[in-house]
């Protein structure tokens, strides 16, 4: 860095931000575990909401008319343009970093989902609906086990997500959380620790 004459203040040396980082290990330790527990709480009550959604979609043809324009719509807003207002609305504290969770994370859950339910096999529907099964028995044994792999594969793309809006739920204010030191020091100009901070969230 010396030698390519990149001042401190820009891009530390890595031996002082390993140094920062260990001299903040501690503190590190605290807000890493407050945001997994921010992203894995939002990620099960977007698993919940995501399910139900599914299933009512799937139940009633009105509904998946009426809902998934909607649901797609909700994609279509930044969340720079919501978080803000959550954190106005909810104050400093978890539940607007859990709601910015739920808002990136819902989505693949119902997509995923809803087209695993519409993919189930139209002869073992068939079947079911011929042998006289009721329509609950006929989600239950054949549209719900044909979603699973729709779903788990929403989920995986969902967790993926769930840290990235607790980080961003957190940039734009938090008391607590892996990108709440990060800021301050930033707004301080403490550049070793901000690169130490910054590093650790991409191990």
């Amino acid at each position: 860095m010396r030698a390519a004459s990149v001042p401190a203040w820009q891009l530390p040396a890595p031996t002082a931000i390993v140094q920062a980082g260990w001299a903040m290990r501690d503190t590190l330790a605290t807000h890493v575990g407050y945001t997994l527990f921010e992203a894995a709480l939002g990620l099960a009550l977007s698993l919940v909401i995501g399910v139900a959604l599914a299933a009512l979609i799937d139940f009633s043809p009105p509904v998946r008319r009426a809902l998934y324009p909607l649901l797609v719509l909700s994609q279509t807003v930044p969340l720079f343009v919501l978080a803000p207002w959550l954190v106005i609305l909810f104050g400093f504290g978890l539940l607007p970093k859990i709601v910015v969770v739920i808002l990136v994370c819902f989505f693949p859950i119902v997509v995923s989902m809803s087209d695993g339910l519409a993919s189930a096999d139209p002869d073992l529907l068939a079947l079911f609906r011929a042998m006289g099964a009721t329509r609950w028995q006929v989600w239950r044994k054949v549209r719900l086990p044909a979603s699973l792999p729709g779903l788990f594969s929403g989920l995986r793309i969902a967790a993926t997500y769930a840290v990235i809006g607790a980080i961003f739920g957190e940039w734009v204010g938090a008391q607590a959380g892996w990108a709440s030191p990060f800021s301050v020091r930033s707004s301080r100009r403490r550049p070793r620790r901000c690169w130490r901070w910054w590093s650790s969230r991409r191990c």
